[in-house]
Parts: structure tokens; sequence; C-alpha cells
């Protein structure tokens, strides 16, 4: 509990409201004018990805997927958080544009092997029936992104409407 608390935590930028990461997100998004695509324009692959974290986040049963999944975001965000940023930085993107992805690129990578390390060993040495079934939730999410990042790609390589 003290990992997933540590992990939130860092979420909600250590108590400072500018600093949270939905925070960050908004001045990226203000900072590079990107346009909000409604819900009912995403592709479903997108709400696929997001409806898998309702559905472990809201079913006290599926703690264990939802374990599985949270560490696999995080195991996956920091890399990938790093090469944006340094397409970012290449590209030659607002200074208030960084933010977001930085502090990803920066804390992700311990995020994930302190969830591993700190949350999910002792987890499943606790409760070795869990070990299947954290692996499984990170397997739901691997997949879901997967998907959601091939249904991104093939939205970028279609030509733009006239």
């Amino acid at each position: 509990k003290g990992e997933l608390a540590q992990n939130y935590w860092d979420e909600m930028g250590h108590g400072d409201a500018a600093a949270v990461h939905t925070a960050l997100h908004e001045q990226l998004v203000a900072a590079l004018d990107l346009p909000r695509i409604p819900p009912e324009e995403q592709p479903v692959e997108a709400l696929e990805r997001s409806a898998l974290n309702g559905l472990l986040a809201t079913n006290r049963w599926l703690q264990p997927e939802l374990v599985g999944a949270l560490g696999m975001t995080e195991l996956q965000a920091g890399p990938r958080c790093t090469m944006v940023l340094q397409a970012l930085q290449r590209l030659g993107a607002p200074a208030e544009a960084l933010p977001f992805y930085r502090v990803h690129a920066e804390v992700d990578p311990v995020h994930g092997r302190d969830w591993v390390e700190k949350a999910v060993l002792p987890l499943v040495a606790e409760n070795p029936e869990w070990g299947p079934r954290v692996v499984r939730g990170a397997h739901w999410r691997n997949r879901t992104n997967l998907r959601f990042f091939a249904a991104a790609q093939a939205a970028l390589e279609r030509p733009a409407a006239a």
C-alpha cells in the first residue's frame, strides 16, 4: 500500500496543484494547441484503454489484475515518455510543453521498478494465487496499449480529409 500511495502522491504533484499530472497535461495541450477529440470521435481502442482502467479500479475482486495493469503502465510509460520528450525538444516545442513528459520520463522508470519490487512481489508472496492474475492484468494493459497505438498509427497514416 505504501508504494501505491507513493505513486499516487507523485501523480498529485506532491501536494502542489500546479504539478498535478493532469494540470501538467493541460499545460502541454495548451502549449501545443492540441485539439480536444470528443469521446464519440475517438477510436474505439482509446475508449477500451480507458474502460479497462475503470473496470479494474471499480471492481474490488479485480484487484490483482489492477495491480498488474498499473504496473505495466508504469513500466511502459518511462521509455515512451523519454522518447516523446526528446522529440519535443528536437522539434523546438515551447518550454511549457515539456514538464508533463519530463516528470514521467524521470519518475516512471522508478515507479515501474518499485511497483514490481515493493508492490507486486510482496503481494504475490503473501497471496500466491494473485500471481497469474497480476500477469493477466499486465497482459490486458499491454494488449489494449498495442491496439491503441496501432489505431493511432493507422489514423496518422490516412490521407487528410479535404
